[in-house]
């Protein structure tokens, strides 16, 4: 502690901030927390303590109460969720656009005329002109906050805690943006003029090439393709396009060779360092990042400048307290965690993978070398928490790519001091920079199409990660380790195998198991079998593919999974098939299963398929398949040469486990179950999928006659109002059987077993929690 006071410090200011953000409200533990507080300053007193433990005694306190006041929930927002509001405000963040959207944060001084200073979340049209601290009145529509209702789903509403945003506000669609003004004081102006500078140099460069500049130099990442941020994720260099610690580096080294070029000595150097790195931080928007690399290089400028010896441990810990003691809430933002993660794991791990390399050789090659592989083993449990991917592509990759993206931050950087005076003259820097940028994205798609490339982690608590790291440090301070590098790494890698590989004897589930996702008023249920094959049927994404991105794509890769073996879309609407394209895209898929009757609703579906390589396989009423050993589908309807509106020409399927059997029945509906029911198909079921979402159209008391299920799901959108219907939801409960709804009760798993099935739910407040959380039903 005498060494390295810094770091207990913050150490025991992180413990009071979780403690008061976790807990603050509880009267008890402010009493226990000040009866403490009051202890520690008597014994202080008493033993005539140094001046750090009343500091340390003082910094739980302020700890605790600052933790439990700046990272409390937001002011509620006055507006009650899907209605439509007027504020007037002012931009207080730089807008990331996007494809078909932009957002930023927004200061709302009146909401409907009323004063009001609330921080609220934008999201506006692309055809909107919108800067930088512009004075807007916005109309809009209030978004509903929904919980997260997936395994693997984004906690978007701790995110908005997180930003102390009240509430999203988008004005998209039927919504109005108009600029009344614009307000920036010296520095803001500053900044706005640096970016908008830059970006202007941009402009003349291709759109993917301007993307991936502005990704690495700016750290806005919003207008790179989906396709291409999937391909970051899977080889592991995201964080190439998120302004980090590696950013500011080339930079610093950038202005320290400046430095030597001028008549100045080492000591002055901060002269160049200080001006540059706060212009940088302003217009990336002060990330954490960014600013804590920058903290750091001034702190190690200032000790050569003054003679003293540089401690990392302690250069780090004084930009972690800066960094939350300016707002507590960052120490919960994943580019904070990772940014310190990273640079921990650098200090620690670096000196242990140099001492594997060659002796021999060009030397800063291989510390570069050691640098990365330090921080991608501290990184990848972290990566794995938050993305449930594992890229084994990075190691190798990282410290190629590096390179590339030292020479993209330093010639951006140059051409933004060139364009402050003639963007045009700055734009031919840019294309250099745009050069490396297509070199960067070659390598990372061919990288990330290679066998092994990487794989998806079953999803982690925090608690494992702590574990993990745990023992990581371990195997490299036990003193056994520490004189046997080889056998160190060995045991690395085993913790790292035995934990992320989702082949795992601990991983893999032995039951079939069928999952309806939430995905609103739309289709997506996994069926998964006891041989580790995984289907989908159907996948739904309604008015674009961010269903497939947000929703589906997060589930699957939390279950470890990143092949299909086939998807089942039972016609061609949008909120069955929107996503499709994407997830076959993205995961390597066996076969696409179609109705045949149908086939004219799938518009260009079957030819995405086929490009990706994926067979396509129409079905129609006869047909059986086998998806595992014990079973077995059969096509029901529709037969090949039924016609009628789509929705009557969907697949309905039968699929029976040993002793439970399932119907899924699409957007079946009107004559379609009619015929259904006419054909004297055997329709018992123990789980029923309800027709059409239960509408009225899929309402048919034969049907449900005849299938006689022991419980009903529904695949529903939050506030509905048109799903489901009041006859059907009516019927089952006079008929006393469960109804799963996906909108209460989030992800719904049925679990199929020998002596019969067991049904869990994801949210803890829906049909689930009412019915018992975990309901087994024994099949006779």
């Amino acid at each position: 502690m005498k060494r390295r006071p810094l770091t207990v410090i913050i150490l025991l200011y992180i413990i009071a901030l979780v403690v008061g953000r976790y807990y603050s409200g509880s009267l008890f533990l402010y009493f226990v927390f000040s009866a403490m507080g009051i202890a520690w300053f008597i014994v202080a007193f008493i033993k005539k303590a140094p001046a750090l433990w009343w500091f340390m005694g003082f910094l739980l306190l302020f700890g605790f109460w600052y933790g439990g006041t700046r990272t409390a929930e937001p002011p509620p927002f006055p507006i009650a969720a899907e209605e439509t509001c007027t504020v007037t405000g002012k931009v207080i963040t730089f807008p990331e656009v996007g494809e078909d959207k932009q957002t930023f944060l927004f200061r709302a001084d009146a909401v409907n005329g009323e004063k009001s200073d609330l921080k609220l979340y934008i999201s506006a049209s692309v055809e909107d002109d919108i800067s930088y601290c512009d004075i807007l009145e916005i109309t809009g529509t209030v978004s509903a906050n929904h919980p997260v209702a997936n395994p693997g789903g984004f906690a978007f509403g701790d995110y908005l805690r997180n930003l102390h945003a009240s509430a999203v506000i988008s004005s998209r669609y039927d919504g109005k943006v108009e600029t009344i003004g614009h307000d920036a004081n010296v520095l803001e102006s500053c900044f706005s003029f640096i970016r908008n500078r830059f970006e202007t140099a941009c402009e003349p460069l291709t759109r993917q090439g301007a993307a991936m500049v502005r990704g690495i130099f700016l750290g806005d990442t919003s207008s790179l393709d989906q396709e291409y941020t999937d391909v970051l994720t899977k080889t592991g260099i995201r964080h190439c396009f998120s302004v980090s610690g590696l950013h500011v580096g080339y930079i610093v080294i950038l202005l320290m060779a400046l430095g030597y070029l001028l008549p100045m000595g080492k000591e002055k150097q901060w002269l160049i360092l200080l001006p540059f790195l706060f212009l940088y931080c302003g217009v990336t928007g002060f990330e954490p990042a960014v600013l804590r690399a920058s903290v750091m290089a001034l702190v190690l400028s200032a000790s050569y400048s003054l003679g003293r010896q540089f401690d990392p441990y302690s250069s780090l810990s004084l930009a972690a307290f800066i960094l939350l003691l300016w707002d507590p809430a960052n120490l919960w933002l994943a580019g904070f965690q990772m940014s310190f993660v990273a640079m921990l794991s650098i200090f620690l791990f670096q000196k242990f993978f140099r001492k594997l390399l060659p002796k021999k050789g060009p030397e800063g090659l291989w510390n570069a070398i050691a640098v990365t592989f330090a921080a991608q083993v501290g990184l990848l449990p972290v990566v794995a928490v938050y993305f449930n991917v594992v890229s084994v592509i990075s190691f190798i990759l990282s410290p190629i790519l590096c390179v590339a993206v030292g020479g993209i931050v330093i010639i951006a950087l140059v051409a933004t001091i060139i364009a402050l005076f003639a963007p045009v003259a700055a734009t031919v820097f840019l294309y250099g920079a745009e050069a490396l940028g297509y070199l960067v994205s070659g390598f990372s798609e061919l990288a990330a199409a290679l066998p092994g490339a990487y794989f998806a982690s079953a999803a982690m608590s925090p608690l494992w990660l702590i574990v993990i790291e745990g023992v990581l440090l371990l195997a490299l301070f036990l003193p056994w380790f520490r004189f046997r590098p080889l056998a160190a790494l060995g045991v690395m890698t085993l913790v790292l195998v035995f934990f992320f590989v989702p082949i795992s004897p601990f991983q893999r589930n032995y039951d079939f198991t069928v999952t309806f996702l939430s995905v609103g008023n739309g289709d997506c249920i996994h069926l998964h079998t006891p041989e580790g094959k995984n289907y989908l049927i159907d996948a739904a994404g309604q008015f674009s593919d961010s269903t497939g991105v947000y929703t589906i794509r997060p589930y699957l890769l939390s279950q470890g999974i990143t092949t299909l073996d086939g998807i089942f879309c039972t016609h061609g609407d949008a909120d069955h098939s929107g996503s499709i394209p994407y997830l076959l895209s993205y995961f390597p898929t066996d076969t696409l299963y179609l109705s045949a009757a149908a086939m004219n609703s799938y518009d260009n579906l079957p030819d995405i398929a086929k490009s990706e390589g994926v067979a396509v396989v129409p079905l129609s009423r006869g047909h059986t398949l086998s998806l595992g050993e014990s079973i077995t589908m059969k096509i029901l309807a529709p037969a090949e040469e039924d016609y009628g509106p789509d929705n009557e020409l969907s697949l309905v399927m039968y699929v029976t486990d040993r002793n439970t059997s399932l119907l899924f029945c699409g957007d079946m509906s009107g004559v379609g179950l009619e015929h259904l029911v006419n054909r004297n198909d055997d329709l018992s079921a123990d789980i029923l999928q309800l027709p059409h979402h239960g509408s009225a159209t899929g309402f048919s008391v034969e049907f449900y006659h005849a299938v006689s299920p022991e419980a009903v799901v529904g695949s529903l959108s939050p506030n509905s109002k048109y799903f489901p219907d009041d006859n059907v939801a009516g019927y089952w409960r006079q008929a006393d059987i469960p109804f799963y709804r996906t909108d209460e009760d989030g992800a719904i798993t049925f679990t199929m077993e020998d002596e019969g099935w067991e049904v869990s739910c994801y949210l803890p407040y829906g049909t689930a929690k009412r019915t018992t959380e975990h309901r087994l039903f024994h099949n006779n």
